[in-house]
């Protein structure tokens, strides 16, 4: 275990966050519990990835100015948490006073982020070269986060027991959600008051993302399979036309021996987004495919496998093969393990 093992973890939980957080975004971008998400996550990757960068660098006055950074992305976390946590429960408006005041304690813990006040330097700590010393209005920041925590926590109890269904179902995996976030987030605490424990917990803040995320789209009606395997096969794709682009720029440079500013640069660059452009939907469908026939993503056209059963259904009478049909085929499309017709 070691700092840059750290700064890996830290990379992953801001990927992870931002990419979690633009997808529920995008599902439905009017629904306040959406929008909160999304920025709780925007901050959770701010964290990480100046998380991250802290881990990486080797110089004592840019560790300070990264701890401040990584800290600012916290700072709204409680208030943004709260706000979602009331959204669910439909009470948010009746609790303006309390979101207000929530909302005044984060902005003023960013201004004392600003100075030391907040994170006053850094020292070495077990396998960590630079590690954060609490300036003195941090520990009322923790105060705070922990009284923000414990209301919502409470909230959550007392809704579940009178609800039932899919609210009381959502209700249990955000308490859950909660619990396993801030359990990871105050796994780096003890460490800034010199008590040597390695925060181990923060390898699973992205456990907190993937919970809320999976409660905001309703977990019985899509798999979170799915939001990673389409946002896996889109990533992949992107990633390889990009590449062949670069490719075609670099070797085209080399051959012609033109600088990068040339027209004939220029001419290359351009055949190479054309190429790309061309290149793109076969490449995404060769990732589809193979996402779809070895990692059981279920992402595929639904209007095509509804073309093709109607079109196959017109050709048989047989009330058994008509059964066949229609349970093989979704047994091969939504990856089911068992499926009967009654």
């Amino acid at each position: 275990m070691n700092s840059f093992s750290f700064a890996i973890g830290a990379f992953v939980n801001a990927g992870l966050a931002l990419i979690l957080g633009v997808f529920v975004y995008f599902q439905n971008r009017k629904k306040i519990e959406n929008i909160l998400f999304f920025l709780s996550n925007l901050c959770l990757t701010i964290w990480g990835f100046f998380f991250g960068l802290w881990q990486l660098t080797s110089l004592e006055k840019t560790a300070i100015i990264f701890c401040r950074l990584l800290t600012s992305g916290v700072l709204f976390i409680p208030a943004l948490m709260l706000h979602w946590v009331l959204a669910l429960l439909g009470i948010h408006k009746k609790q303006k006073l309390v979101l207000i005041s929530s909302y005044l304690a984060s902005f003023i813990f960013l201004l004392s982020d600003l100075t030391p006040n907040m994170v006053s330097g850094v020292r070495s700590e077990m396998f960590f070269k630079f590690w954060p010393i609490p300036g003195p209005h941090f520990i009322f920041f923790l105060i705070y986060s922990l009284v923000t925590m414990l209301y919502m926590l409470l909230l959550l109890i007392q809704n579940y027991r009178g609800s039932i269904g899919i609210k009381r179902t959502q209700l249990k995996y955000v308490f859950f959600g909660l619990f396993i976030g801030y359990l990871a987030a105050y796994s780096t605490i003890p460490l800034w008051y010199q008590i040597q424990v390695i925060p181990f917990g923060y390898f699973f803040l992205a456990a907190y993302s993937f919970i809320f995320a999976y409660t905001i789209i309703r977990y019985q009606l899509m798999d979170i399979r799915f939001i990673l395997g389409r946002t896996a096969v889109y990533l992949l794709s992107f990633s390889t036309i990009l590449s062949i682009a670069f490719l075609m720029v670099f070797i085209g440079n080399k051959i012609a021996g033109f600088s990068s500013l040339s027209v004939a640069s220029s001419l290359v660059l351009g055949l190479a987004l054309i190429v790309s452009m061309l290149l793109f939907n076969p490449v995404f469908r060769i990732f589809e495919n193979f996402a779809s026939k070895y990692f059981y993503y279920t992402f595929y056209n639904y209007q095509r496998v509804l073309a093709d059963l109607g079109e196959k259904l017109t050709q048989v009478l047989d009330l058994n093969a008509l059964s066949f049909l229609n349970t093989d085929t979704l047994l091969k499309t939504i990856k089911l393990d068992r499926i009967a017709i009654i």
